[in-house]
């Protein structure tokens, strides 16, 4: 598995990393070295939130895990490109490049191509880059990222919002959506017991005397009042 740029920029989320060190029938192996941040990495995890921080943190652990004896393995490799698929007449290798990351002018940590190239013989290529929001006739769109501009959900234009991969883009897993307002969770009516409420106080002596007196001995009829 592949990752352009380093692991504190992985899109992962903690429980998706988490699970995929769980796999019952193959070993995840990182190698250490590429776990080594680089100063505008360092900068950037230390304001990062939780996620990155804990997607690191979990690195580290497969990193330090010894395997298991699994029948197959899952080596994530970070900072490297495909550049080609090489064979004849099917796939054979990928040529990668090595990147660096810098710190572009607008803040973010870009993958830059170095002369460093390599050659993993493999016989599958499985593409998965994630995807780009479209923008919508009237809504503000955030070109440089690719999704409906907002803050925390809250389009620009009054009364609207933005859910899901529309609003932070593509990362992996998503928790279920809440509701947009605060009504909405009363919205439904809860349901009432269908029997009534047991008798209180003198209903329930009357009701207890009319039911003895109305009953009936085995093999005799119910006597009349």
């Amino acid at each position: 598995m592949l990752g352009r740029r380093g692991p504190a920029q992985a899109a992962f989320t903690p429980p998706e990393l988490k699970e995929l060190g769980e796999l019952g029938g193959a070993d995840v192996f990182v190698d250490p070295a590429e776990l080594e941040l680089d100063p505008a990495s360092e900068a950037s995890l230390e304001t990062a939130g939780a996620r990155a921080r804990r997607n690191v943190d979990i690195l580290c652990e497969f990193a330090a895990r010894a395997p298991a004896g699994k029948p197959k393995g899952l080596t994530l490799r970070f900072c490297v490109s495909p550049v080609q698929i090489l064979g004849e007449g099917r796939v054979e290798a990928i040529e990668i490049v090595r990147n660096s990351l810098v710190m572009s002018d607008d803040g973010q940590i870009k993958a830059v191509p170095t002369q460093d190239v390599e050659v993993i013989p493999c016989g599958l290529v499985l593409r998965s880059v994630g995807y780009r929001g479209v923008a919508l006739p009237g809504v503000p769109f955030d070109e440089r990222r690719g999704v409906i501009a907002n803050e925390q959900g809250r389009v620009s234009e009054p009364g609207s919002r933005s859910r899901s991969t529309s609003r932070a883009g593509s990362a992996g897993s998503r928790r279920p959506l809440r509701a947009s307002t605060p009504s909405s969770a009363s919205s439904t009516p809860r349901r009432r017991s269908a029997s009534p409420p047991p008798p209180t106080g003198s209903r329930a002596a009357s009701s207890t005397t009319s039911s003895r007196s109305t009953s009936s001995r085995p093999g005799r009829a119910p006597r009349r009042t």
